[in-house]
């Protein structure tokens, strides 16, 4: 991927999508395999925001089934296997247990006939999978069983579990970026650090917007037929930008947070229910907090807090991390956790809704799509979308619209089965037993599984384009093998701007809690010495 302003400057788009997360980059994809002519804005960095923000997840509609929502169960399962489908590098199965104590209202007999009602609901969850992606039938546990696996649990009341299998994004951020490069080589036209500032009118038409490049300041139109606002958080702001009125319906947020702990990771992931008082989102009384194994460390999730601030960009107050780590410790488990343990706190807005003035609010079931033809702006959508999960879904029922708009002759979705870049036609397993034959020799076992676990079998491109590069094998940070050639593919080809996009968001460094100060000096370092003395790069990335 290249950033070409010229190329969004001199060209009338079909589709201009604004918001450079999951959404937005699965609506660009979406439009550009079906043919349209597409441009992509995104203010800050590409999934910087709630996409970032993420516990990694790739859910399968369990919890739909407590709601007795079944067509809900069938849609967001389908949704977890195209992502297992087309991503299989960076989307793996991942196994949970629910446990099951002497006081709960959902006993074992229950769970028994949920977990069949479930699997019967998903008995296509691995058609067209690798074998490596497949996802085992759920079944019961015994009380021993279940410590066994999750000895986190706290055992007094514990009657045993049940394991069933949902999916885990190996890196949410890179998720994002590959569905970018999927656009950008269908033609997309992508750039970051590109922010909105107002509509352009032909009479009562929107017929683009008018952006400012952040890094060089220009200002400059952009041409579209139509707009889609993905902006997540921002949408109002950016309703407010292109049509003069406030977003209709208003849509509220609440604060998500995710830790990120220092401690081994579990063997499997596992629920342990939690006694919270959080009125304000709809969530009092007793609910499940996860816990899941990610790269060493335990991801655990999700506390929604009440959030009236700004939500442009928000900032992340001790005052949140320390009432996430209180309701954490009301959890049931063996032991308690100190502040200490906490590396890293994902905190991103939720979209939620009301179903009166009166009433909690509730988290968004569904996709949400605004059209604009209400405010006489029917060349305008906004989306919103509250799972991850559900991006790919969002996207496609949008771009149907917006074909149907136009007006334009273009052919069915097909991104729920077209593999995204360096998706291996292989089991995952056999094309990292195959790399460490190949180049064993000159990279460390782990660092190679994880170049394919990142890039897929485009992992060899890293290897081969960047030896000329100083310290290309080496690691970056002794406690992750991220590599020299990575930092540098980041700048070259994947539009990294600065040294915080190479940090937080083209390399796991971030996501681990690594970004020390030495961290970043290592890494300037690498990248001042490829670029030498080409100030226009070293300038942005300082």
């Amino acid at each position: 991927m290249k950033r070409e302003l010229t190329a969004l400057a001199d060209a009338t788009f079909d589709v201009l999508v604004v918001g450079g997360g999951i959404v937005g980059a699965c609506v660009a994809w979406d439009a550009s395999l079906r043919g349209l002519r597409v441009a992509l804005v995104e203010r800050d960095d590409f999934g910087a925001g709630t996409s970032w923000n993420s516990l990694k997840t790739i859910h399968g509609g369990l919890r739909s089934l407590q709601n007795l929502d079944l067509g809900r169960v069938r849609e967001i399962s389908r949704e977890r296997a195209a992502w297992l489908r087309i991503a299989p590098h960076l989307v793996e199965p991942l196994p949970v247990v629910l446990p099951t104590y002497r006081w709960s209202v959902q006993g074992r007999a229950a769970l028994r006939v949920a977990l069949r009602v479930y699997d019967a609901l998903t008995f296509d969850r691995n058609a067209g999978q690798l074998p490596d992606r497949h996802l085992p039938r759920s079944r019961l546990l015994s009380r021993e069983e279940t410590l066994a696996l999750v000895p986190e649990l706290e055992d007094r009341a514990l009657t045993g579990g049940a394991l069933f299998h949902d999916a885990q994004a190996y890196s949410s951020e890179r998720l994002v970026l590959e569905v970018l490069r999927a656009a950008s080589t269908a033609g997309a036209v992508v750039s970051n650090y590109v922010e909105v500032e107002a509509g352009v009118r032909d009479g009562d038409r929107l017929v683009g917007v008018r952006v400012r490049d952040s890094i060089g300041h220009e200002v400059f139109d952009v041409r579209a037929r139509t707009v889609v606002n993905a902006a997540g958080p921002a949408a109002a702001e950016v309703v407010e930008r292109l049509l003069g009125t406030p977003l209709r319906p208003p849509i509220e947020y609440c604060l998500a947070l995710n830790f990120v702990l220092s401690d081994g990771a579990p063997r499997v992931a596992f629920a342990a229910p939690v006694r919270t008082a959080e009125i304000a989102t709809g969530l009092a009384g007793t609910r499940q907090l996860f816990f899941a194994p990610w790269r060493g460390h335990t991801l655990v999730g999700t506390a929604h807090h009440a959030y009236s601030g700004p939500l442009g960009r928000f900032r992340l107050e001790e005052a949140d991390v320390q009432r996430f780590l209180e309701e954490v410790n009301r959890a049931r488990l063996a032991r308690r956790l100190d502040r200490g343990e906490v590396v890293l706190v994902h905190a991103g807005l939720v979209p939620v809704q009301r179903r009166s003035p009166d009433a909690a609010p509730r988290f968004l079931r569904g996709p949400m799509i605004i059209d604009h033809v209400a405010d006489g702006v029917p060349e305008a959508l906004t989306l919103q979308s509250g799972k991850l999960t559900a991006a790919r879904l969002i996207a496609e029922l949008a771009v149907d619209r917006i074909v149907a708009k136009l007006g334009v002759r273009a052919g069915p979705c097909r991104t729920a089965r077209t593999p995204l870049p360096g998706a291996p036609a292989q089991p995952v397993r056999d094309l990292i037993a195959a790399a460490q034959r190949t180049d064993g020799s000159s990279v460390e076992p782990e660092v190679l599984e994880h170049l394919v676990r990142t890039y897929g079998s485009d992992y060899s491109e890293v290897l081969r384009a960047y030896r000329d590069v100083p310290g290309w094998n080496a690691r970056v940070c002794p406690d992750a093998p991220v590599i020299g050639a990575q930092a540098v593919r980041a700048v070259r080809e994947e539009m990294a701007q600065c040294l915080d996009d190479v940090l937080w968001r083209r390399t796991e460094l971030g996501a681990r809690g690594l970004v020390t100060p030495e961290v970043r000096a290592r890494t300037l370092d690498l990248l001042r010495a490829e670029f030498g003395s080409r100030r226009a790069e070293l300038g942005a990335l300082a």
